[in-house]
């Protein structure tokens, strides 16, 4: 009935299949970040989480222990030199990636200085840059109720391209009608897994707060 008393009619499948498609890839992309073998398994969630490890379990060689401290430019400037020499020689291809809460406190702060720096971060204009040319990026799917105090996250200093995720088997989406119920439902199903080209080519600060 749903479907019949849309104004899109016969197109509202599609539509559905659009916005579907979209939270997949929300979907797709918690896994890929947050997945953890270890997670105690509560809900559908977590058992989805749990079947393999995602890209920040798996980033954990050069690690930087910050003891609750915000994220300010002594962690940045300790997790470039957590990474080996040969890894961070070219900064151009490096990222710090960190919850976009925790990002926006950092460009706050930044915007208070009185330099050209925190003129471009109160106006918001350009790239932010974090630290020493390196961009600092906005990842509203980093963890931010990590800790005793459910009150910390992580960041993650590495090249894009050291980050994998392998498609065995495309998407597909199927609907599925119950006539008797009146309902149509999709079905999505997809085969993926995670890695990380090269572990010593990151470096991750832990108990930052968030």
């Amino acid at each position: 009935e749903a479907a019949e008393d849309q104004i899109e009619q016969d197109q509202f499948i599609n539509t559905m299949r659009a916005q579907l498609t979209e939270a997949l890839g929300r979907d797709l992309e918690q896994i890929a970040i947050n997945s953890d073998v270890t997670i105690a398994v509560v809900d559908q969630e977590t058992l989805l989480l749990s079947r393999q490890d995602g890209w920040l379990r798996r980033s954990n060689v050069n690690l930087v222990d910050t003891n609750g401290a915000v994220l300010d430019t002594d962690v940045l400037r300790d997790l470039r030199l957590a990474m080996p020499s040969e890894f961070r020689k070219d900064p151009r291809k490096l990222r710090y990636y960190a919850n976009d809460g925790t990002v926006f406190r950092y460009m706050d702060d930044v915007s208070h200085r009185m330099t050209p720096e925190g003129d471009r971060a109160h106006r918001g204009q350009g790239a932010f840059q974090g630290y020493q040319t390196i961009p600092l990026v906005d990842v509203s799917l980093f963890p931010n109720t990590l800790g005793i105090g459910a009150n910390q996250t992580q960041v993650l200093l590495t090249d894009p391209a050291n980050l994998v995720l392998g498609i065995q088997r495309q998407i597909r989406i199927e609907p599925d009608r119950d006539k008797h119920a009146g309902v149509v439902s999709l079905i999505a199903s997809m085969r993926v897994a995670f890695h990380v080209l090269e572990d010593t080519a990151t470096a991750r600060a832990d108990e930052v707060l968030a």
